[in-house]
Parts: C-alpha cells; structure tokens; sequence
C-alpha cells in the first residue's frame, strides 16, 4: 500500500534526525557484544537465565531416622542442611526433598528454610518411609529462591541412628 502510495505521488517519506538516531539505537542495541549480556545469562537454573552463580548452595545435607520418645513413641525422619545464596539469605524460599527407594520416587516433603542458612524437614515413619530400610532410601534435596534460581541437587544415604 505504501509502495502504491508513493508510486501516486511521487514523493518519498521524509525520516528526521531524530528518527535515524533511533534507528542507529535499536541497530546498536541489536548487535551488542556478548559481554553486554545481563550478568549470569548462562541458561543454567530454575529461571532459564540465572546462572550458577546466582543460585543457592546446599551443604552438609543429613537424613537419618530415631526413635523419638517424647509422648507417643515412634520413629521419626528428620532431613537438614546449610545453604547459602548469593543474594542473601532472605532470598531462600523452600525446598524439596524426593524419598527415593530403588530409584524411584516413592514421596516428596516440603523443606523449610530460615533466616540463617538452616533448612529441615521432619515426618514419621508411618508415612511409608520405615526406619528398619534406612540405608535403602535416598533422598534428593534442592532449594529455590525467591528469584528461581535453583541449587543442585544434593543426595545423601539414609541412615539410622
């Protein structure tokens, strides 16, 4: 339609400075080098651009089951680690932790952390996970923050104490 436009007319479409420069921007802003790029732009982690050095760390990740005596006797599982975020520790939203047997699935828990860098999660063994098999179970622990920046999976042995 414009190309019929200015065949009827004959004039062409006048472009000011102003609309070359914005032109030139968006070009230059097209073919920026890649050390432009937004810091941690790697693909890696839970938001697809954050990289590893943007997500949570876990440590010292423990599972073990006991025989806990306070009340009604029962055995009970109890799931802890450290972690560490480079944007702070505020930033640590929860986690998860994936009861596996055999190498699969068989539950999942919630994992709670707080304000210092200390996550648990707690549960009985009548929930299917007996304390008698401790060493059959893995348990594959991650945590995210508020960012979604998720750490790397941590898998610890479970044991009883």
């Amino acid at each position: 339609m414009l190309l019929w436009l200015l065949a009827c007319t004959g004039k062409t479409p006048e472009t000011s400075s102003s609309d070359s420069d914005a032109a030139t921007d968006e070009r230059g802003a097209d073919t920026a080098p890649d050390d432009t790029a937004v810091e941690g732009d790697s693909g890696v982690g839970g938001d697809g651009g954050a990289g590893p050095t943007d997500a949570p760390v876990l440590s010292d990740c423990e599972a073990w089951c006991y025989l806990h005596t306070v009340g009604q006797e029962s055995y009970q599982w109890r799931v802890t680690c450290s972690v560490t975020d480079p944007q702070g520790l505020e930033t640590v939203e929860s986690g998860t932790v994936d009861v596996q047997e055999s190498g699969a699935r068989i539950t999942q828990y919630l994992l709670a952390c707080d304000e210092v860098g200390g996550c648990s999660t707690s549960f009985d063994e009548s929930q299917g996970v007996l304390c008698a098999g401790a060493s059959g179970y893995t348990f594959a622990i991650y945590v995210e923050d508020f960012n979604g920046n998720v750490s790397d999976v941590v898998t610890v042995t479970g044991e009883e104490r």
